[in-house]
């Protein structure tokens, strides 16, 4: 059944293109799937300890049905659906993991808890698995710029909502459902699809891409059962154009490279719409030598849509500095290191010098600003006024791809001990030869 051509609705074209470029995807692409997965389960085993993760584990054991699916970075078991909520809200806790422009969010994190669950479920192969993520980035992708810029600017968290019809996608593929079934599987994803921007800085925000994988999911096992869903949720009247009003359905055809080539793998443990920020800030403070009592005042120039996406004016806790570009941009000047998770918490926060160079920055939003350049100005005590512009731009996916063995080992290593992070770095690498993922979700648990 796989790479059958489906019917004449916006939505079987759309599968239809996307299932095109992920069959035909070549070793560039796939390494690039492989290194998504690396590094969401990097960011999932860092994260699987944080309060929001103890939280979801306790309801599921009191709540949840008794299963045997590993859970990433811990030592409890849970059911198939449970894990894959818990593990989804993991991989995002520390908002650590991969971006994507087209799709405007984080493409790995509402997908691969879904597909990894399922694939360990059915005794699906690392090869299969692979191209499965594939499809399900280039499905959101392709729903994300069917709906761009609008969907996200009134304020829709297209991870959780578009993340939700990619995971759809991606467990329908591996279920082999036909192509009503692998509609329904859209439509049932795309009804129950939801996550608002206003959950940024708050434990609502990592829930998100773990709710969307479990839509997803269960999205298309009850497809598969002959559940039926709109089978045309892309082009009906009142189906995802109604999360827009630039609706551009020709958006979602077009052929080309996979979009996941475009994965950029976050350096620093921010959102992703503050990384050029930081950039353009450690290049000042490098240039220059900059402490801050040297530091009179600091003016960070952004697109004014960042408003809504990571300007917190007001930062008290580390979660809310994750999304402040005002607190970022202190903590870089101020010679903290932003790649450790670490530093993101509630003491750092409440440093009496971080706060009172806080105090002396300020946004500055600008109309029509690219929103990968960073830009940002530092007036000296001395008089100087220093600027410092950074086009954060088109990422190169060789240096993307060679980040992220470093970063696996840095996030992994404390939780596991460095040869057991070692051995499963090698083992998510060679992925693509596995005949089930069974024993890498097993290697990827916590000792108990």
């Amino acid at each position: 059944m796989h790479g059958s051509k489906g019917g004449d609705s916006l939505t079987d074209r759309v599968l239809d293109a996307a299932e095109r470029t992920a069959i035909a995807a070549g070793a560039d692409a796939r390494a690039m799937a492989i290194s998504c997965l690396l590094d969401w389960t990097a960011c999932t085993i860092a994260g699987a300890r944080e309060p929001l993760v103890d939280r979801l584990v306790a309801d599921a054991a009191e709540f949840g049905r008794p299963g045997d699916m590993p859970l990433i970075g811990r030592a409890e078991r849970m059911g198939l659906r449970e894990s894959v909520l818990i593990n989804g809200a993991a991989g995002h806790a520390l908002d650590y993991d991969d971006t994507l422009r087209a799709m405007v969010g984080h493409p790995t994190v509402p997908i691969a808890p879904a597909l990894f669950g399922l694939a360990a479920h059915l005794g699906t192969s690392g090869r299969d698995l692979v191209t499965a993520h594939v499809l399900a980035i280039e499905v959101a992708s392709r729903v994300s710029r069917m709906i761009a810029p609008d969907h996200y600017l009134r304020g829709y968290h297209n991870t959780a909502t578009t993340g939700a019809i990619g995971a759809a996608a991606g467990c329908a593929w591996l279920l082999d459902l036909d192509r009503e079934k692998r509609a329904s599987a859209i439509g049932l994803a795309a009804t129950r699809a939801a996550g608002l921007k206003a959950s940024f800085g708050t434990e609502a925000r990592p829930l998100n891409p773990g709710w969307a994988a479990l839509v997803g999911l269960t999205a298309a096992q009850w497809a598969a059962r002959d559940y039926e869903g709109a089978a045309d949720a892309f082009g009906h009247p009142t189906g995802i154009r109604a999360w827009s009003d630039a609706f551009d359905p020709d958006a979602g055809l077009a052929d080309g490279a996979p979009y996941l080539l475009d994965v950029r793998f976050k350096r620093y443990a921010a959102c992703g719409g503050i990384h050029p920020t930081i950039e353009a800030a450690l290049k000042l403070r490098r240039e220059y030598g900059l402490t801050p009592d040297d530091i009179a005042r600091v003016t960070v120039r952004v697109d004014r849509d960042m408003d809504g996406t990571c300007n917190k004016q007001q930062v008290t806790t580390g979660l809310e500095a994750k999304f402040s570009l005002r607190m970022v941009s202190a903590m870089i000047l101020s010679g903290i290191d932003t790649s450790v998770t670490e530093n993101f918490s509630d003491a750092v926060m409440a440093r009496p010098a971080l706060r009172a160079l806080f105090d002396r920055t300020e946004v500055s939003l600008i109309d029509g600003r690219d929103s990968m350049i960073g830009d940002i100005i530092v007036e000296t005590r001395d008089g100087r006024a220093l600027q410092s512009t950074v086009d954060f731009g088109r990422p190169d996916p060789v240096a993307e791809m060679r980040s992220v063995r470093p970063k696996f080992a840095a996030l992994t290593t404390p939780r596991l001990g460095k040869d057991r992070a070692a051995v499963l770095a090698g083992a998510i690498e060679g992925l693509e030869s596995l005949s089930s993922v069974v024993p890498l979700l097993e290697a990827a648990r916590r000792p108990d």
